[in-house]
């Protein structure tokens, strides 16, 4: 382990058994609503959340599509200005689709809450 982690809160096993978990439970819930015309679109947030979308998305099975969006309210601080930025928005067409959106750490909802009144 390395010396600056003072403890582990989920093993690599305990986390790709919840990562099978989630894409059995995301590959059931769209099941019957997705298809090859009109398949599930994903969105990643980018950069946090790449690796866990990467593992993710390799497990649901759906015909799906993704993108990514890139937002900053830190800009060049550890401390929020308030403001969210869209720095790379999404490309796809997105009316009149599923879009499951994956996210890693959500702190106070504003840039969630930005993504969503865009969606």
């Amino acid at each position: 382990m390395n010396p600056d982690v003072e403890r582990i809160l989920f093993t690599e096993e305990e986390i790709n058994l919840r990562i099978e978990q989630l894409s059995q439970q995301i590959s059931d819930d769209y099941k019957n609503v997705v298809d090859e015309k009109n398949p599930l679109v994903i969105i990643g947030t980018l950069r946090g959340a790449v690796i866990f979308f990467a593992d993710i998305v390799r497990k649901i099975d759906l015909p799906m599509e993704f993108d990514f969006v890139s937002m900053s309210s830190y800009r060049n601080s550890t401390i929020s200005s308030g403001e969210v930025e869209i720095r790379k928005d999404i490309d796809l067409q997105l009316e009149s689709r599923h879009v499951l959106i994956i996210e890693d750490i959500i702190d106070s909802g504003r840039s969630m809450q930005v993504l969503k009144n865009r969606l």
